[in-house]
């Protein structure tokens, strides 16, 4: 910590007290943090904004994206503990440690995208924490953070380019077929009731399909694109880009408020990630279009290989 603030202010005179502070800090709001299995057990909270509003300001946070909460808007908090922990700690410490922790642990969150004698720092640090210390390639990391931060753009060139549609179908064919014989169990099952049965089959039915690809992906009309690209606007400076995806991703997020749910969207998935899965609180099923490729699906396979 102390090399890489001597090497951003070109001072070496650093605060020790400063830089203690900050580290007392971090470490009172680790120990204030649910161990996994306390959150699995803890309970969420619905609060309105305004009681929320009680234990932390966060209401210019929502600013940013333009838009504008309400007291009686409703939030779901999963560590309402944690929170009021939290906003104690605030209390207690100087606004100047608060301030310096916040800077602090944004330059830490961007350092892979900082000089590399500031990416040094970093490897050196890790080489001495784990006893390895391989930074990933430049260009690879450039590559994996367009893909993480503009999948959708990167997913259309990869389906047009290198995706067989035929895969995707047989690959809807397949999902269809689970569908079938996933009713058939429920259906011959000795241990359900009548009315389970029919509640148990009526889910099945309901679940939700995301194969391959969002279909927009696949057109011709870019209006869609070009409308939710329209700010991407970059220049030469590598950092000063980083920033920007940045604003624009928080913008993004805060602009979901108040917003309904949408099953057909892919923003939690790129069609280029290689994955497949269930979601029980979306009750829906995804493939992605990465996944469906050798070695993990292959349309002139057997089916018995397919279905894994």
């Amino acid at each position: 910590m102390k090399d890489v603030i001597s090497a951003l202010t070109n001072n070496t005179l650093v605060n020790d007290s400063d830089i203690d502070e900050i580290f007392q800090f971090e470490k009172s709001l680790a120990q204030n943090f649910y161990t996994t299995v306390q959150q699995r057990e803890t309970p969420v909270y619905r609060l309105t904004f305004g009681s929320l509003f009680n234990f932390m300001n966060t209401s210019r946070i929502y600013l940013f994206g333009n838009v504008t909460l309400v007291h009686e808007d409703i939030i779901n908090v999963n560590d309402l503990g944690v929170l009021r922990n939290i906003s104690i700690l605030f209390d207690q410490n100087r606004p100047r440690t608060i301030q310096n922790y916040l800077i602090w642990r944004f330059v830490l969150n961007q350092i892979d995208h900082m000089p590399k004698r500031f990416r040094m720092m970093k490897q050196e640090f890790i080489k001495i924490f784990s006893g390895t210390a391989v930074e990933t390639s430049r260009p690879v990391k450039c590559a994996t953070y367009i893909t993480d931060n503009m999948g959708m753009v990167v997913s259309r060139l990869y389906i047009k380019k290198k995706f067989d549609e035929n895969a995707r179908q047989e690959s809807i064919e397949t999902v269809k077929n689970i569908h079938n014989v996933l009713s058939e169990m429920i259906n011959g099952s000795k241990w359900m009731n009548l009315l389970s049965k029919t509640v148990a089959i009526e889910k099945a039915q309901w679940i939700h399909e995301r194969i391959g690809y969002a279909d927009e992906l696949n057109g011709d009309n870019m209006t869609d694109f070009e409308q939710q690209y329209a700010e991407y606007k970059f220049n030469s400076s590598y950092i000063q880009n980083i920033l920007r995806m940045l604003q624009l991703n928080a913008k993004k997020n805060l602009l979901k408020l108040h917003k309904s749910v949408d099953r057909k969207n892919w923003d939690d998935t790129f069609p280029t990630t290689v994955n497949a899965y269930y979601r029980p609180s979306f009750n829906d099923i995804t493939l992605t279009a990465a996944i469906l490729q050798t070695p993990f699906f292959r349309k002139d396979a057997p089916k018995y290989l397919n279905y894994g």
